[in-house]
């Protein structure tokens, strides 16, 4: 199915400012139709639209039973459970995919007999949790050692832990010998459950008193949580050293939004956990996800990341390794192209060319994000004055079209990514000044209405 973004667009702001003006205005119809133009005109809620290239990441050359077979990177029976018919299909991880080049990096990276910090850059949809997932659940599998937390996963928000779950639970569910984990949050049970109900639920641990007396092999917690468990003592049994094996594995999911204090307590809270296990920074080895900060081709960018996760970790400047994965623009068939190119200038009458729409593809896949009327401008300059024009035209540009792409399967011109932002207001005020310069032409009595505060 074909996203419509000039009918996704106009429906959502039509809604917004509809709602907007009704509960402000319940029953006062002019005042209403005054608000609606506002912020559909004069102050706009809505800002322009944003594209992201979502061309396909670049593949390992590799298929995941090769990783195994042939890079030695994962054991025959690690890569056999992940890709069991047991596990719903959305989940598993076929024999013959071929993992994303940043992911097989991040492997053996994580894998290797010195393992590096990893900080993983890569955008939306690129895999991020398999390139620190399969490592650990490897290295946790192979260990097999219970009963004691070996690897904490920090989420600075409990939905991210959430949206991961199904795919933790199905991949520790299905190693012969199942990996333990628990969501350690605030809306963690604090009461025993029964054995059918716990039962049911393993290898996810479900209740406190499961967590406190048995410690899962991996936690999944945030940050507030965390501090928790270092200064309560009920607490004192999961972060407790275990002779048997050594807590090892630190994941820091979203650093970016760490910033000023938090981030500070934050490097904080890790040496306390350190302390807690009895480990030194030597022997805990981290994986790191971030937006890039910058540009990402310049030298500088790197330096600036690799300095601010050294900060926050404490681990060695030059034992960091950032991995950022790359997006591979498909080859057309041309024929097709040029065929659906014909559709689009006969319907928007315009003359674009096949080398136009290769400059277009190559100009969205090196920018991080380009404006609709940017795109529409490449066009046709007539078009990019326009929101709702350029719009129309990047909807005809991403339909998918079947063996436009030399691999095969559907393919578009120009595969995107929306991303819109909506205005916060704080309320609407009224400028009673006669000669108010807002809005000259049409006025309440009451003065001209603004949801702007100066």
């Amino acid at each position: 199915m074909n996203m419509n973004y000039f009918s996704f667009y106009n429906k959502a702001k039509e809604l917004l400012i509809d709602s907007l003006a009704s509960l402000w205005f319940k029953g006062q119809a002019q005042e209403q139709e005054y608000i609606k133009r506002i912020l559909t005109k004069d102050e706009p809620l809505f800002a322009e639209p944003v594209f992201q290239s979502i061309f396909p990441w670049e593949e390992s050359a590799d298929s995941f039973e090769e990783h195994s077979s042939k890079l030695r990177l994962l054991t025959p029976s690690f890569v056999n459970a992940l890709s069991s018919e047991g596990i719903d299909k959305d989940l598993r991880f076929p024999l013959d995919r071929h993992p994303y080049k940043h992911q097989t990096e991040s492997w053996r990276t994580m894998l290797s007999s010195r393992p590096q910090t990893i900080v993983v850059t890569t955008g939306t949809g690129s895999g991020k949790t398999e390139c620190f997932m399969i490592p650990v659940l490897q290295d946790l599998a192979k260990t097999n050692e219970k009963n004691c937390v070996q690897a904490i996963f920090l989420y600075p928000l409990n939905a991210l832990m959430k949206s991961q779950q199904k795919r933790i639970h199905a991949w520790c569910k299905a190693l012969p010998e199942k990996v333990t984990y628990a969501i350690y949050n605030g809306e963690t049970d604090k009461e025993n459950r029964s054995d059918r109900y716990t039962t049911s639920h393993y290898p996810q641990l479900v209740t406190r008193p499961q967590i406190r007396k048995t410690p899962p092999q991996i936690l999944f917690t945030n940050p507030t949580m965390l501090n928790y468990m270092l200064v309560r003592a009920e607490d004192r049994e999961i972060l407790r050293k275990n002779p048997k094996v050594s807590y090892k594995w630190i994941l820091l999911d979203e650093a970016h939004t760490y910033t000023g204090s938090s981030a500070a307590e934050l490097s904080l809270q890790i040496r306390r956990v350190l302390d807690a296990f009895g480990v030194t920074i030597d022997q805990v080895n981290f994986a790191v996800t971030s937006a890039t900060i910058g540009d990402e081709s310049d030298p500088k960018t790197t330096i600036k990341l690799k300095t601010f996760v050294s900060q926050l970790t404490g681990k060695p400047f030059e034992d960091i390794k950032i991995i950022s994965g790359k997006r591979i623009i498909p080859e057309l068939n041309k024929g097709i192209a040029e065929d659906q190119l014909s559709k689009i200038n006969k319907k928007f009458s315009i003359e674009l060319s096949y080398s136009d729409i290769e400059k277009l593809r190559k100009k969205l896949n090196s920018s991080p994000v380009l404006k609709a009327k940017e795109i529409g401008r490449m066009l046709d300059k007539g078009i990019g004055k326009n929101v709702d024009a350029s719009l129309e035209i990047i909807d005809a540009l991403g339909e998918k079209v079947k063996g436009l792409n030399k691999g095969g399967g559907l393919g578009a011109l120009l595969p995107t990514r929306a991303h819109l932002f909506v205005r916060s207001i704080s309320g609407v005020y009224v400028c009673t000044n006669p000669d108010c310069q807002r809005h000259k032409g049409y006025r309440l009595s009451i003065g001209s209405l603004t949801t702007y505060q100066n």
